[in-house]
């Protein structure tokens, strides 16, 4: 049961280092400083280029107003354009500017050093390792997610 407690006490102390990284904006390389969840946006539009603002929203794990917000801060900002779908008039559709490729692939950097750590200690595990700790993390995500929506907070599908 102690071993428990440890545990869970190391998994809050991750999440709130996590929190803390994540809450500071950071320079991508393009001389803006860019919050988390707009560098997230960026690197969801490189990685599903033509997006629209609905599929989006489901990739982000948030809403669609708030995605529309961090869209148009970016467009502000000159990271992503809007052009509307060759077939369908009312669809826009969403990529990045060569400012967003620019940051994208900062992003991609930053990740690689941040995480370089983790995945040197990752591929020291064995397949049964990474799959115990696997299942534990999407059992966990899964039911904090249920316990999220069922106290009325925003539910972020997977």
């Amino acid at each position: 049961m102690q071993e428990n407690k440890i545990l869970i006490e190391q998994l809050l102390r991750v999440n709130n280092i996590l929190n803390e990284v994540s809450k500071k904006p950071k320079d991508f390389g393009t001389g803006d400083l860019l919050f988390s969840s707009e560098i997230h946006t960026i690197t969801a539009i490189k990685d599903n280029p033509d997006i629209n603002l609905t599929k989006l929203s489901l990739c982000l794990g948030i809403s669609k107003s708030a995605t529309s917000k961090f869209v148009n801060k970016l467009i502000k900002k000159e990271y992503l354009i809007k052009t509307k779908h060759q077939n369908n008039k009312k669809e826009i559709l969403l990529n990045l500017t060569s400012k967003g490729i620019s940051a994208a692939l900062g992003h991609e950097i930053y990740s690689k050093n941040i995480f370089k750590t983790i995945f040197s200690e990752l591929n020291e595990l064995n397949e049964k390792d990474i799959s115990v700790i696997s299942n534990f993390l999407e059992n966990t995500y899964s039911n904090l997610n249920k316990i999220n929506s069922s106290e009325g907070v925003n539910n972020h599908e997977k």
